[in-house]
């Protein structure tokens, strides 16, 4: 009989890895929004295209581009906020005192033991509602916009990542993790 994986983990998150993981968490939280401004955008160079061509109803198009102009212009204030937020997000946590972003991580099949300077917690499983996979980080979601960020450099070799992967798939129901 196989031994029930243990992993364990020392994570230190610098302010990079911190960083993409909460841009990658507002851009989830803001998707529709950004859906909608994207949607606005290509229906305002439809408009604008159209009036360049000598076909009928061209008042139709100019109206419905001189209506979108000022959102399309407005929202792109978006592609410069979102960054922005993520940033500055990004150092309250790392300045708060006990948030920066040392932890010890057990991973078990009944639970997850989590170690810092300032607590210690045991959380099951079920706490988590979706996993997801980067190219450098694991991202293990116990709310909608709010995930606990591990990144890939801190297992200690290919066979704890796949292992890793393994035990969130059966743990997790939402899993978006490469195979």
């Amino acid at each position: 009989m196989i031994p029930a994986p243990r992993i364990e983990l020392n994570v230190d998150l610098p302010f990079r890895d911190l960083f993409w993981a909460m841009f990658r968490m507002s851009l989830l939280a803001v998707r529709y929004l950004l859906g909608l401004v994207g949607l606005a955008f290509v229906v305002y160079l439809l408009a604008q295209l159209y009036q360049l061509l000598p076909l009928p109803q061209s008042e139709l198009a100019e109206y419905l581009g001189s209506l979108l102009q000022p959102f399309v212009i407005g929202s792109s204030i978006i592609v410069v906020l979102i960054p922005s937020l993520a940033a500055v997000r990004t150092r309250r946590v790392l300045r708060a005192e006990g948030m920066h972003g040392r932890r010890h991580y057990v991973f078990t099949p009944e639970e997850i033991l989590i170690e810092s300077p300032l607590a210690n917690a045991t959380v099951k499983w079920p706490a988590y509602i979706r996993a997801k996979e980067t190219r450098s980080l694991f991202l293990l979601y116990s709310a909608a916009n709010f995930a606990s960020v591990l990144p890939k450099r801190c297992f200690t070799n290919g066979t704890d990542i796949a292992a890793f992967r393994d035990l969130v798939r059966q743990k997790i129901a939402k899993s978006a993790l490469q195979t």
